[in-house]
């Protein structure tokens, strides 16, 4: 059976992070109580800790499991994934809030991480894979790192990592760490423009797809 991959549903996208790095940020050291009101749901407190150099909340909403926020960036991670479409959304209307209460008006980088699992669909399609990104004779790939180029106005890094189920170490898999990233002054409100495009790569077939399709064979 082929390891072809035509849709970007067919890998499991078990973590997504975005992060903005801000522009004079540190109106955060003045605003960031304000920001824990603007989490507070229905007379709850929200799960928080809080200093100088930044502050997390956990689970300020519905999909966002972590929420920092610090005077140089802006971070969200999100495990309940039902579409990058709507994960982008969400961070960028939720950065577009942070960003009003802060009085930041620009990023200087923007960047989306994902974690994608390909599981094998037996031992043997795993181990072609694996043989296939050895470097040497006796020796084993645990982790490879190479840097994407997109031919667009972003950068990515995407790293490979075998993977084996802790209760069925038979059932193989792998890991495509995908990190896609913007530098260079941008204003808030282009945040989902950006976001866009590193999700079109992420679905196209001559994008990230490709790459898949081509560490699989």
């Amino acid at each position: 059976m082929s390891n072809k991959i035509n849709k970007l549903n067919q890998l499991k996208n078990t973590e997504s992070f975005i992060q903005a790095h801000t522009i004079k940020g540190f109106k955060y050291i003045d605003k960031a109580g304000e920001i824990v009101n603007f989490y507070h749901r229905k007379n709850e407190i929200p799960s928080f800790s809080m200093n100088l150099d930044g502050l997390i909340i956990e689970k300020p909403m519905e999909k966002i499991e972590t929420l920092k926020i610090t005077p140089t960036f802006v971070w969200m991670k999100f495990i309940e994934i039902d579409t990058l479409d709507n994960i982008s959304r969400i961070y960028s209307t939720e950065l577009e809030k942070i960003c009003n209460i802060l009085e930041i008006k620009q990023v200087s980088r923007l960047g989306w991480r994902n974690y994608f699992v390909y599981e094998f669909i037996n031992t043997k399609q795993a181990e072609k894979t694996f043989e296939r990104l050895k470097i040497l004779n006796k020796t084993k790939t645990e982790f490879i790192r190479l840097k994407i180029d997109t031919d667009k106005s972003f950068e990515g890094t995407l790293m490979l990592q075998p993977l084996a189920r802790s209760d069925n170490p038979e059932k193989k898999a792998m890991l495509f760490d995908v990190d896609l990233f913007k530098r260079g002054e941008t204003d808030i409100k282009d945040t989902q423009i950006i976001l866009r495009t590193f999700r079109e790569y992420l679905q196209s077939n001559g994008g990230f797809l490709n790459l898949v399709d081509g560490i699989l064979g």
